[in-house]
């Protein structure tokens, strides 16, 4: 059995990958590990009861390199779900120590793109496969682009509207992903490509999209995803595409926002903490419809005719739609189908028509026309 390592194990996001990838891949044993060990303990005889000797707990400190070593010795794969985006290095580190293949899922910030690009080379040459931007976003936008492009002979257009309605006031954020929040507000980069190029947009001027049932009309703002960026230059057809998003809820995106933004320029990165309380009080004023839905609003031509193309998917929970795109990733990693070694974001890396089917088949509603 592969012995697949979850770094932040007992986390939101990490839980949800244990539970769907135990349920999908039954050669799989699964190591559930976080700074606190009785917490991944506890966790890991939870769903052993389901699992009955495929999971177990330890302990991981990432930014120890000796407890890297001595947990990395033991497992044959890693999946980084924990918020520690300033460990990158460690764990490229230890993962060439010990010629283990990766996937992460957190945000795609400058920081983390730089470490792994330095690596990268190095994960190749060691016969590494580094899977990064893991998740949905980053993670699906670009997979889904690709999925629309197998229904023509050229995509053309490509624009993803997500609607992130989630309950967030429910949810609980751990000392490193609240922080990690904040990163993604400074280093978002407003741009969308419109004409072959990348351009960036103004802060103030927000993009309308009808989503339909129940959320309907909604306004969005451009998120850069690096993965849309390698998709426009392995699509040389694609003149216009970009990932927009919703705000959060009245308060948040009104009175909150503005501050925050404003923090961010002209405070030093010591009040994040602070800046991250402020964000995670306003989402308590969310309210329902709660759910998630990526629409891909897409064009081309086929046999010499324009055609309209719209992928959606779906989900209630935010968490769920994190695991399942990583766990159908790992299904393709786990029987050779990605290629490897090196460098590679999750977007890219997976067979996008079989990508969907996994997501629909474990539950994200999968609709296209």
């Amino acid at each position: 059995m592969k012995r697949i390592l979850i770094a932040g194990g007992y986390g939101n996001a990490g839980r949800c990958i244990a539970e769907y990838l135990l349920k999908a891949a039954p050669q799989v044993q699964v190591i559930l590990a976080g700074r606190q060990e009785g917490k991944a303990r506890a966790e890991a005889e939870t769903l052993d009861r389901d699992f009955p000797g495929r999971v177990t707990g330890c302990r991981i400190d990432l930014a120890d390199p000796a407890i890297l070593d001595e947990v990395f010795s033991k497992i044959d794969f890693v999946v980084n779900a924990a918020g520690a985006v300033p460990h990158t290095r460690n764990v490229a580190e230890a993962l060439l120590r010990h010629r283990k293949s990766a996937l992460d899922t957190q945000l795609s910030s400058p920081e983390k793109t730089r470490v792994l690009e330095e690596f990268a080379p190095r994960f190749e040459a060691a016969g590494i496969t580094y899977i990064t931007d893991g998740g949905f976003h980053p993670g699906v936008p670009a997979a889904m682009l690709r999925y629309a492009a197998t229904w023509v002979d050229s995509l053309e257009k490509g624009n993803i509207y997500s609607a992130l309605k989630i309950d967030w006031g429910k949810l609980q954020f751990s000392s490193d992903t609240a922080p990690e929040l904040i990163d993604e507000f400074r280093s978002n980069r407003l741009a969308l490509y419109r004409n072959g190029v990348w351009k960036d947009q103004s802060a103030w001027k927000a993009f309308s999209f009808d989503f339909g049932p129940p959320f309907g009309k909604q306004y969005c703002a451009p998120m850069f995803l690096p993965e849309m960026e390698d998709l426009t230059r392995q699509m040389p057809s694609l003149s216009e595409t970009g990932f927009l998003v919703t705000g959060f809820n009245p308060v948040t995106d009104y009175l909150i926002l503005p501050f925050l933004m404003l923090g961010i320029q002209i405070l030093p990165r010591s009040w994040d903490p602070f800046l991250a309380k402020f964000l995670v009080w306003g989402f308590k004023f969310s309210r329902p419809p709660f759910g998630i839905e990526m629409v891909a609003d897409c064009a081309g031509r086929k046999d010499g005719k324009a055609v309209q193309i719209r992928v959606k998917l779906a989900h209630e929970d935010g968490y769920v739609m994190t695991a399942i795109p990583v766990v159908a990733c790992l299904l393709q990693f786990l029987d050779g189908s990605i290629a490897g070694p090196g460098l590679i974001r999750q977007a890219l890396a997976v067979e996008p028509i079989r990508f969907m089917k996994d997501l629909e088949k474990m539950g994200i509603l999968v609709t296209s026309h």
